[in-house]
């Protein structure tokens, strides 16, 4: 009986996998059926339009990806473990008040920092002050500072 019921499912999981190779070809050929249209200068209807957008998007991520790839490894491989660490966390801000001019204070204000779906800071303030040395513990008593300085080297 236990095989029987193995077996089955390793029948399920073929065709299921059978169902999404399948749609993956006819998405396939609907997006060269799209391209083609644009190539030869033909209306598009509002369904080809969606899949045109749906495939520049999935380009400029990937670019903006690849871009990323390359400044990671160029810069080794101390920054790939780093970036790999740093790809659980999110941070958000709900206000983002000019800076003052001439100061050079950093301050954030009602910002939230999760990890997945645990949040561990939410609608928090931060103030840094020029001069002053902070550092972050991250898991494990990690120190987290470099991570923070590799971050800012993307934001340039």
């Amino acid at each position: 009986m236990r095989r029987k019921r193995e077996e089955r499912q390793k029948e399920k999981e073929k065709e299921l996998a059978a169902k999404a190779e399948r749609q993956a070809q006819e998405a396939v050929e609907e997006l060269d059926k799209v391209l083609d249209k644009i190539v030869t200068e033909q209306t598009l209807s509002n369904k080809e339009r969606k899949i045109h957008t749906k495939f520049l998007a999935q380009q400029e991520e990937a670019a903006a990806t690849s871009v990323v790839q390359r400044e990671l490894a160029a810069m080794g491989v101390d920054a790939l473990r780093i970036a790999e660490a740093l790809n659980g966390f999110s941070v958000t801000t709900v206000d983002v008040t000019a800076q003052q001019t001439g100061t050079v204070d950093i301050r954030l204000e009602r910002f939230s920092v999760s990890a997945g779906s645990t949040y561990l800071f939410d609608d928090a303030s931060l103030t840094l002050a020029k001069g002053q040395r902070y550092g972050l513990l991250g898991p494990n008593g990690q120190v987290i500072i470099v991570k923070i300085h590799l971050a800012t080297k993307f934001t340039k």
